[in-house]
């Protein structure tokens, strides 16, 4: 197991600081209000639903769970959102956990709505108000995925692209392969369909999380991409090192560890190295 120094472990705090620092939870709780205000809406409607006679067993057993999920989700952002010493990124924790809903919302307020198109027109107003709102709240936390400025050094850069997955709600995840004789190819997955982010946003974090996630796996693994190389993934979260699982064929080894980033700390993007003294 890899130890940090008291000055490295002091370098951490301050760069979680850094990370969590981005958006505060007063303003996500402004944001986001319209989520305290209808989950419990939202949460007894899909309950309603579930007791419907007819309702197919499976079909209700699905709504009762988003329903209990919505409930809890709607008291959790109330207290959490009150508490000054609120972590902003456990707050956005407790939205997504209602998100995951969204699609179960959308389709059964949808249908709701055009059953009362006829019978019922107040109804179908109702039903469109709160579309709208579920739309807000979904528009609203897809605007918060926005990337931190790029970070000055590779250290740096993992604080700044650790911040994006906290604001993706989602690991980051580069499938890698060097050293087949191939050109090496490093596959960026950020777990959410390009609709579900800001535009131009995908592109552009991709393009960064390559960048550095070449150098992550140098850290271990100094030449995965010359003969015979070396192929696995790497996952960057919101919490902790990046971890590194991969297969060594230069070492014939299988690593299964955290990156290390003391060695990182050393690197520098190409470029910007600093001159050697005899210079």
């Amino acid at each position: 197991m890899r130890t940090r120094s008291p000055d490295q472990r002091q370098r951490d705090k301050r760069e979680n600081e850094k990370e969590i620092a981005i958006i505060k939870t007063s303003e996500l709780a402004e944001r986001l209000h319209d989520m305290e205000t209808h989950a419990p809406v939202w949460a007894r409607l899909l309950r309603e639903r579930a007791d419907r006679p007819g309702t197919p067993e499976g079909m209700a057993t699905a709504l009762f769970r988003a329903s209990d999920d919505l409930s809890g989700v709607a008291k959790s952002f109330r207290w959490r959102a009150g508490q000054t010493g609120t972590n902003p990124l456990s707050l956005l924790r407790v939205v997504d956990r209602a998100l995951q809903h969204a699609p179960t919302l959308q389709e059964v307020m949808g249908l709701e709505r055009d059953a009362s198109m006829t019978a019922s027109p107040e109804d179908a107003s109702w039903f469109v108000h709160e579309l709208n709102a579920l739309k807000r709240v979904v528009d609203a936390r897809r605007d918060l995925i926005v990337l931190p400025p790029p970070g000055e050094t590779p250290l740096e850069e993992l604080a700044a692209l650790k911040t994006f997955s906290a604001l993706l709600g989602r690991e980051i995840q580069v499938d890698f392969e060097g050293g087949s004789g191939a050109e090496p190819s490093l596959d960026v997955t950020l777990g959410l369909k390009r609709d579900h982010l800001p535009e131009g946003v995908e592109l552009e974090a991709a393009a960064r999380v390559v960048r550095l996630t070449d150098l992550l796996i140098r850290c271990d693994i100094p030449n995965w991409d010359q003969a015979p190389g070396a192929s696995g993934r790497l996952l960057i979260g919101p919490e902790g090192d990046p971890w590194l699982d991969a297969l060594d064929l230069t070492d014939d080894w299988l690593l299964e560890r955290t990156v290390d980033l003391d060695a990182l700390a050393q690197m520098r993007w190409e470029g910007d190295e600093e001159p050697s003294p005899e210079m």
